[in-house]
């Protein structure tokens, strides 16, 4: 593989990693909240829209409505014939002018302009300076003398001030064409936009916040919480408790697919409880006689060895086995020797404590464990279990002949220094005694 395969292997396993950190909860969250945002910043943006375009739009408006004003006071004041009635009017003008912009800080400059001698010429401004000059190049290109149309300039700046101007061209009969400039700080309306940010970049922030805090609920709620549940119960699967169950999932056919997986989930645990218990049964039980089986009982002997010394506890093992069992197996086959054996499990069963543990030890050697048991309760308990099984109806050959079952018995008790060898050897020894003894015997080691 060469080296862009290798960087490709990697990316891509990098990608996985990132991909599996964040839980379905926090990728569902994202992708809503990416939604909520774009969806309110969209209608943000366009509420912010709407009232910048009006605030300009009235800003406008007005720079209008004060060109109007002078375009009024001009026609009053531009009617006279005579050269020397014209500069009074002019005169009366300028001030006027002058007036209007002392009333409005915002108005940066008012000018009039006219044409002589084929040139724009200044004859009425805000300013008494300009009088009599012309104007710039820039709006002498702006203006239009011959034009009978508001004319909105664009944005410029007078005076180390951004100002919106906007130039009304006046036409008096008899008289040459005038035009009026007006020139409009842009500051207020500047703070006014501004204004509208912020409110835009709060709202903004708002929507986000309740974007967030909607999605986590609804995350939580209908993703996150489920989703815990089913995990929760599967981790304590893993662990061995297989009674586990997602709570309140029991609809396989419900629509909403976290629900549909944790009831599969609870018919899966259910079958998996249910083959565990018997697979721990068939593991632990011996499946001729119903007993416990040796792995079985050697596993709970060893407990209740450490269980005796750590509580100061007595205890006994007691090992006993079928008297002449080859000769039957010989004689009558293993169909009886297995009916001989079930015989004597169930007189086990009656004759021990409730408390004791019985099991087959292997052939026909049994094994029963007794729990806070002295040497009297032990030999008491033995010799029961002998004459009980003497004492049952004995099973019968295939030709109906009676099999007298006897067994014999060896027990022990749990010394200091006992291992669980050590205490199964000397039991072992005490029924080897019984059986030398001339066996239907029971023998207690010593």
């Amino acid at each position: 593989m060469g080296t862009g395969g290798l960087t490709r292997v990697r990316l891509r396993s990098v990608l996985k990693r990132i991909y599996a950190w964040p839980s379905v909860g926090i990728k569902l969250g994202l992708v809503a909240l990416c939604i909520g945002v774009v969806a309110g910043g969209a209608s943000a943006w366009s509420i912010y829209q709407t009232h910048a375009e009006q605030i300009r739009d009235d800003f406008a408006d007005r720079v209008v409505l004060i060109a109007r004003t002078v375009e009024a006071a001009t026609l009053v004041h531009a009617q006279p014939k005579t050269d020397q009635a014209r500069l009074v009017e002019i005169l009366q003008l300028q001030a006027q002018l002058e007036a209007l912009k002392e009333r409005e800080p915002s108005i940066l400059r008012i000018n009039v302009y006219t044409e002589y001698q084929g040139r724009p010429l200044i004859v009425g401004s805000s300013q008494r300076e300009l009088l009599g000059a012309t104007p710039d190049p820039e709006s002498q290109a702006e203006l239009n003398v011959d034009g009978m149309e508001t004319v909105i300039t664009e944005e410029e700046e007078i005076d180390g001030q951004h100002a919106y101007g906007v130039l009304v061209p006046l036409r008096i009969e008899g008289q040459p064409p005038l035009t009026i400039g007006v020139h409009l700080s842009t500051v207020e309306r500047d703070e006014e936009l501004v204004a509208v940010q912020r409110a835009f970049g709060r709202t903004l922030a708002i929507e986000m916040a309740l974007a967030l805090v909607v999605v986590y609920v609804i995350v939580r709620l209908l993703v996150s919480r489920p989703l815990h549940r089913l995990t929760r119960a599967a981790t304590l699967m893993r662990h061995g408790e297989y009674s586990a169950r997602v709570p309140g999932a029991h609809d396989a056919s419900a629509g909403d697919e976290i629900i549909r997986l944790s009831a599969h989930f609870n018919v899966m645990a259910e079958a998996i409880e249910t083959l565990h218990d018997q697979t721990k049964a068939l593991a632990s039980t011996d499946p001729l006689t119903g007993l416990y089986n040796r792995r079985f009982v050697l596993e709970v002997l060893q407990r209740e060895i450490e269980r005796s010394r750590r509580e100061g506890l007595p205890l006994a093992v007691m090992m006993l086995d079928l008297d002449g069992f080859k000769a039957v197996n010989d004689k009558f086959g293993h169909t009886v020797g297995d009916a001989a054996l079930l015989h004597v499990a169930e007189a086990l069963e009656k004759n021990a404590r409730a408390a004791d543990l019985t099991a087959r030890f292997g052939g026909d050697e049994f094994v029963i464990l007794l729990p806070n048991c002295d040497a009297g309760s032990l030999q008491s308990v033995m010799e029961r279990v002998r004459q009980g099984i003497a004492g049952l109806d004995p099973p019968r050959s295939g030709d109906g002949v009676p099999l007298q079952i006897t067994v014999s018995a060896g027990g022990t008790l749990l010394r200091s220094d006992d291992s669980l060898d050590s205490l199964m050897n000397r039991a072992d020894l005490a029924l080897f005694e019984a059986k030398n003894a001339g066996r239907n015997q029971v023998r207690l080691a010593a």
